[in-house]
């Protein structure tokens, strides 16, 4: 790097950070700005490519430091140029345009990775936390193109997106300069809209408790989340043409209900005056006081500010970019301005602007634009008539936001009882040798055909939740043989886009998948989902529900097939009838009472349709609050191990215990946290106080034989820049202490010690004592941790961060000085 150009960007050095022997960063800050400027990272040296999860883990560090990180790939000199420019760029100059409404379809089924980084997130935050995450959000980059982020977390204090890479499609080194710098402008137009962008490797993932431990960190209490799942409501939208009537039409038909408004008028005819007497009116009777100009320019911004001044009434009026607006929009209550005024309303496409309008409910709502075009005004209408509301799924029924849902159980003589389960979800390979069988699959294909067949004027389109790829192939077969067209879609199936575009052109009736289809796909048109998957997951089963509760011209509801096993009491999954609190089943009863002409359609008798009480309660309802032997481990702030060997002698300590296959699986109440508490005398830890109860542990110096000094002092002497060891150099440098002392005809410890030279050059056995006794020790305070996947020891990832060289010091001359102690009666060291 050249320092005299690096000085001209009043950039500071803060760290040269290594890869490997030929690949490295340099890390550079400015105010609290940080710059990640790559050594030309994508070159291949040789058949070796570094560690991606290491450059995960860089950048996470450096994005939860500063409030705003920019990364570059720097192959020549234009990068100088290239820094300065993001230094200096601003939110309304990334360039909004209108390509119609470019929602990205995504991946039909979660990838492995995602399944994972979910399973690690419920464990932090409870089974159900996946409703604060938003999965495959679109948004707006430059020049009118869209990207998709896995995850959006939506906070109070900042929200962040979350990426899932896998190696393959992410590391520098494999996808070239060219894909790099795509999703470099894409991290770094992210972070201009203030997300901070952090980034999972599967490595990472692969270290649970380091990864735990980096998200509470990174990511904070849940207290700050802000729930994803939302109801569209509707607004009512008139469209107006002709300048003359349109201020005293926009009154008669706020008079009946509707309050928003499109006005398409040629430019230079008056649209902003229209706006201007609009708010003038509303003033005078004191209908409003927040008003918000959403414009795309500078120039058309200038205009605005000059032509508000006439106003004969004071209003406390804010006029933005469409991309500030976009950002601010979290920042501020949904109600929180009286009047919208959006600008040039064809940009109302961008999946930015469409984001900010959807959050937004004002009093009333006006959209302008001159655009002739009027294919698109259709478009238009339904955006600027949908906004996110807060409400039941059995409001939103009541009010005819959503269609109407109506439930049939089919149930099968299929014993469950044995199904495992993880504490989240059913076990799949358990789902998948009991329910991928012939006869639980001909009794969904032939409700199916008997209900939904089609006929004359008949023809009712669905989708059916799969346990896995086999089962939803399966599934599909079936039908098609019993006459319902079916396909199958799954992640990997390079025919999903045609599929997905015959369904959408009703060639084909029904979908088949494993887990969710997500939420970047739409179809109202489906009337009917099957539930023939299981799941203890309220949050997957909402999701897989939500798929068809649109309406949709000539849909009388939503049918929902619930397919019912036999289960022991404690495993019941969730259905129509626990989701809603219906303790009564009968035959597509509705969540709304209706007339019973879809009895007719459907063909059922009076037999079929009497009632029978049915069991509504579900593990999640039965069993809320309990925490896992992980959860209660980390809220005690002990180890597992430690709080499993507990259990074992103390039986009272869990007041819950489930059986996990041939295993009993503890849980552990609020007052069953307390109780462990009050008798082991456990103090209350967390984050802030974890650096000092790690210099009391180590000032406790509570020896048997000298095995703590020695292993945190190789600690310290091996960990990488993230804190973490390879066990294998870990035990070499532990072990070499020892034998040391053997060679020179020293004591190795007390007389007692079993640490002869045969036992240390014994690789298992060493091992094992070094795993079960002074690691075990630090890792009961969750000091330290390790990954047997990934064969890493390390220091916990929020201990590390708030170690300076100057304790680490400390603390290693500490230890030195105990150690010297510990051998003075014994030869010394």
């Amino acid at each position: 790097m050249d320092n005299d150009k690096i000085g001209a960007l009043n950039l500071r050095l803060i760290e040269d950070y290594l890869y490997d022997d030929g690949h490295h960063s340099y890390v550079y800050e400015r105010d609290n700005t940080c710059i990640i400027v790559d050594d030309n990272l994508c070159k291949q040296i040789g058949d070796h490519i570094f560690d991606y999860s290491k450059y995960c883990e860089m950048q996470n560090k450096y994005v939860n430091r500063y409030d705003l990180l920019y990364r570059f790939n720097m192959i020549d000199n234009s990068i100088y140029s290239q820094v300065e420019e993001w230094l200096n760029k601003k939110v309304d100059d990334i360039q909004l345009e209108d390509k119609g409404n470019a929602f990205s379809k995504g991946h039909v089924d979660n990838t492995p990775l995602e399944k994972k980084f979910e399973d690690v997130f419920t464990d932090i935050y409870g089974n159900d936390a996946l409703a604060y995450l938003n999965k495959e959000v679109p948004v707006s980059l430059n020049n009118g193109h869209t990207c998709s982020i896995d995850y959006v977390l939506e906070r109070d204090n900042g929200n962040i997106a979350i990426e899932e890479n896998g190696v393959t499609y992410h590391h520098p080194v494999i996808i070239g300069n060219d894909r790099y710098a795509q999703q470099l402008e894409k991290q770094n137009t992210l972070a201009l809209y203030n997300y901070k962008v952090y980034r999972f490797s599967a490595e990472n993932l692969m270290f649970k408790n380091s990864v735990i431990e980096r998200i509470k960190h990174y990511f904070g209490t849940s207290s700050h989340f802000k729930p994803s799942t939302l109801i569209k409501e509707k607004r009512k939208v008139h469209l107006y043409e002709h300048q003359e009537t349109i201020l005293e039409d926009l009154k008669k038909h706020r008079a009946n209900g509707e309050t928003t408004a499109l006005v398409v008028l040629p430019t230079g005819t008056g649209k902003s005056q229209i706006v201007l007497e609009d708010l003038n009116n509303l003033a005078r009777e004191g209908m409003i006081h927040r008003v918000l100009i959403m414009v795309p320019s500078l120039k058309v911004k200038e205009d605005w500010e000059n032509r508000v001044q006439d106003l004969c009434h004071h209003l406390n009026i804010t006029i933005e970019f469409y991309n500030i607006s976009f950002i601010s929009r979290n920042r501020l209550p949904s109600d929180y301005y009286d009047y919208i005024c959006f600008d040039e309303a064809h940009h109302a496409q961008a999946v930015n602007c469409h984001k900010t309008l959807t959050y937004f409910n004002p009093k009333y709502l006006v959209g302008l634009t001159a655009t002739d075009e009027r294919l698109d005004m259709k478009k238009l209408q339904d955006i600027f008539g949908e906004y996110d509301k807060h409400m039941s799924l059995e409001e939103a029924v009541e009010k005819n936001i959503i269609t109407n849902i109506r439930c049939f159980r089919v149930e099968s003589n299929i014993d469950l009882s044995e199904v495992r389960y993880n504490g989240k979800d059913y076990n799949y390979a358990d789902l998948e040798r009991s329910l991928v069988i012939d006869s639980r699959n001909e009794l969904i294909t032939s409700t199916i055909k008997k209900y939904f067949i089609p006929r004359n004027n008949f023809y009712k389109q669905g989708i059916v939740f799969c346990v896995n790829i086999q089962h939803a192939k399966k599934i599909a077969e079936m039908f098609n043989e019993a006459g319902l067209t079916a396909r199958a879609v799954y992640g990997g199936n390079k025919e999903n886009d045609q599929i997905f575009k015959d369904y959408r052109n009703k060639k084909i009736q029904f979908l088949t998948s494993c887990q969710q289809i997500s939420e970047g796909w739409d179809s109202p048109q489906t009337e009917i989902v099957v539930m023939a998957r299981p799941t203890l997951s309220k949050v997957l089963y909402l999701q897989q529900l939500g798929r068809g509760v649109r309406h949709y011209p000539g849909k009388e509801c939503l049918y929902v097939i619930d397919v019912v096993d036999n289960y022991d009491g404690k495993l019941t999954p969730w259905n129509f009838n626990s989701l809603f609190h219906l303790s009564i089943y009968s035959p597509f009863m509705g969540l709304k009472k209706t007339n019973n002409e879809y009895l007719k359609i459907l063909g059922l008798s009076e037999h079929e349709i009497t009632m029978k009480e049915v069991d509504i309660l579900t593990f999640e309802e039965k069993y809320n609050g309990y925490l896992s032997l992980e959860q209660a481990a980390r809220e005690l702030y002990i180890g597992t191990q430690t709080l499993r060997t507990w259990v074992r002698s103390h039986k009272e300590y869990s007041s819950l215990s489930l059986p996990i296959g041939n295993r009993i699986m503890p849980y552990f109440s609020s007052s069953d946290i307390e109780h462990i508490r009050k008798d082991k005398h456990l103090k209350i830890h967390n984050d802030e106080t974890l650096l000092q109860d790690f210099e009391d542990f180590i000032d406790e110096n509570t020896l048997t034989f000298s095995f703590k000094l020695v292993f945190i002092l190789s600690m310290f002497k091996l960990a990488d820049k993230e804190g973490e060891v390879r066990l294998d150099a870990l035990v070499e440098e532990y072990r070499q202490f020892y034998l040391n002392r053997i060679a020179r005809k020293l004591p190795v410890d007390k007389a007692n010690c079993a640490y002869t030279a045969d036992y240390l050059n014994n690789d298992t056995k060493i091992k094992k004592s070094l795993l079960d006794n002074p690691f075990e020790k630090f890792e009961r305070k969750r000091f330290v941790m390790y990954s047997k996947d990934l064969n890493i020891v390390e220091f916990n990832p929020t201990l590390w961060s708030q170690m300076n060289q100057d304790y680490k010091n400390r603390i290693i001359l500490k230890e030195q000085h105990f150690l010297e102690e510990y051998y003075q009666d014994k030869g010394g060291l």
